[in-house]
């Protein structure tokens, strides 16, 4: 995959990351990441052996990322309605 030879990733980027912190970094529920990755929304799982699975780091970094303008939103309309001016 070209994505992976990224010369701006780091060897922190270049792991596995698994369900633990997978749910820390991202905030979502295992179910709600499932139905992401289903709908091509969030990065897909890899295969790390026969019982295991995980994510690229880089993934879900990048994702993160993606996400960080909408997330700005929110809490600006979150603290727009909490704070009226008056």
């Amino acid at each position: 995959m070209q994505d992976e030879l990224n010369p701006r990733r780091t060897l922190k980027d270049l792991r596995a990351i698994r369900e633990r912190e997978c749910k820390a970094l991202s905030g979502l529920s295992r179910g709600t990441r499932y139905r992401m990755e289903r709908d091509g929304t969030f990065p897909p799982k890899i295969k790390l052996g026969d019982r295991s699975s995980g994510w690229h780091a880089w993934m879900i970094r990048e994702w993160l990322e993606s996400r960080a303008p909408a997330a700005l939103l929110v809490c600006f309309l979150f603290i727009r309605d909490a704070f009226p001016l008056i």
